[in-house]
C-alpha cells in the first residue's frame, strides 16, 4: 500500500512542479511560496475533520518546532538558489536528498535500507541526477563544477540537506499525532511566517493574486493531495524508501514538460528514467 501512496505523491508533486514552472516567470516568487503554504490548508482541514483530532504525544511539539524552522530556511535557500543560478545547475543538487536520508534517517530514526532496497535508493538518486542534467554538452559533472563558480548549486545542496532532516521530522510528527493533524499544524505555523515574509518582500502580490488565482489554487490542491498521500505512507515504510519513490516525480514532470512545454532532449532523458525505474523495481522487491 505504501508504494502506491508514494507513487501518488510523486504524481501530484509533478503536477505542482509543472504549475510552479509555468507561473515562476509571471508571479512573484514569495507569492508562489505563500500559495504553497496557504492554499492547501482548507483541504487539510477537511481531511482533519473527516479523520478527527488524535491524541498528541510530546514528540509532536519538538518535531513541529524543528520542522517549521527547517522548512522556513529551506524555502529561503531555495529562493536564493533559483534566483542566482539557472535551474539546469541547481535542480540536480536537490536529487541527493534520498542519499542524505541514508545518514539522517539512520541517526534520527534508526532506519536503514538493506540489500537490494539500498541499491534501489542509489539507482533512483543516480537516475534522478542524470535526468535533471539539462545541458549534457557540459558533461554530467557540470553541476559539481558550478559549486565552485556559482552560489545557486551551493544553496540547493543546503536545501537537500535540510529536506533530509525535515523528512524525518515529518515521520516523528505523524507518529506522535496523525497525518491530518501533522500537516494542518505544520502548514498553520508556516502560514503565519510566510504571510509576514510576503508582506515585507512581495511585489504587486494583490494584482497577481487576482489575475492568477486559479493557478495558485491549483498549486494548493496538488500540494494538499501530495502531502496527504505522503504523510499517509510515512508510517508504513522507512523514510529513505518513501522519499526515493517521491523523487520519481521528475519522470512525470519530464513527460508533462514534453507534452505541454514542448521540451526537447527526451531521448537523452530516457537514460535517467530507465535507471530510476530499475531503482523503483529494486525498492519494491526489497519486501518492504
Amino acid at each position: 500500500m505504501w508504494f502506491y501512496l508514494a507513487l501518488a505523491t510523486a504524481l501530484f508533486t509533478s503536477f505542482y512542479d509543472v504549475i510552479m514552472k509555468a507561473m515562476s516567470k509571471k508571479v512573484d516568487i514569495y507569492l508562489l511560496i505563500w500559495s504553497w503554504v496557504i492554499f492547501p490548508l482548507p483541504f487539510f482541514i477537511i481531511f482533519l475533520c473527516k479523520t478527527g483530532w488524535p491524541d498528541i504525544y510530546p514528540g509532536f511539539f519538538v518535531a513541529l518546532a524543528g520542522s517549521t524552522v527547517i522548512l522556513f530556511f529551506a524555502s529561503i535557500f531555495y529562493i536564493k538558489a533559483i534566483s542566482s543560478s539557472p535551474l539546469s545547475v541547481t535542480m540536480p543538487m536537490l536529487t541527493f536528498t534520498p542519499l542524505f536520508l541514508l545518514f539522517t534517517s539512520w541517526l534520527m530514526l534508526n532506519e536503514r535500507p538493506r540489500g537490494i532496497g539500498l541499491v534501489g535508493v542509489l539507482l533512483i538518486v543516480v537516475g534522478s541526477y542524470v535526468l535533471n542534467i539539462k545541458d549534457r554538452s557540459e558533461g554530467y559533472l557540470a553541476p559539481w563544477k558550478n559549486l565552485i563558480k556559482q552560489k545557486g548549486p551551493k544553496y540547493m545542496l543546503i536545501v537537500a540537506v535540510l529536506y533530509s532532516v525535515g523528512a524525518n521530522l515529518d515521520k516523528i510528527g505523524v507518529v506522535n499525532s496523525s497525518p491530518a493533524a501533522w500537516i494542518v499544524s505544520i502548514h498553520s505555523s508556516l502560514s503565519i511566517i510566510f504571510t509576514i515574509v510576503l508582506m515585507k518582500k512581495g511585489r504587486n502580490v494583490l494584482d497577481e493574486m487576482v489575475r492568477y488565482w486559479p493557478y495558485l489554487v491549483g498549486i494548493g490542491l496538488c500540494t494538499a493531495l501530495a502531502l496527504i498521500c505522503q504523510m499517509s505512507a510515512i508510517k508504513l515504510t522507512i523514510v529513505p524508501y518513501l522519499i526515493a519513490i517521491k523523487r520519481t516525480s521528475v519522470i512525470f514532470t519530464s513527460l508533462l514538460g514534453f507534452l505541454f512545454f514542448k521540451e526537447r532532449h527526451m531521448k537523452e532523458r530516457l537514460i535517467g528514467m530507465s535507471i530510476m525505474i530499475i531503482g523503483v523495481f529494486c525498492v519494491v522487491t526489497s519486501g518492504l
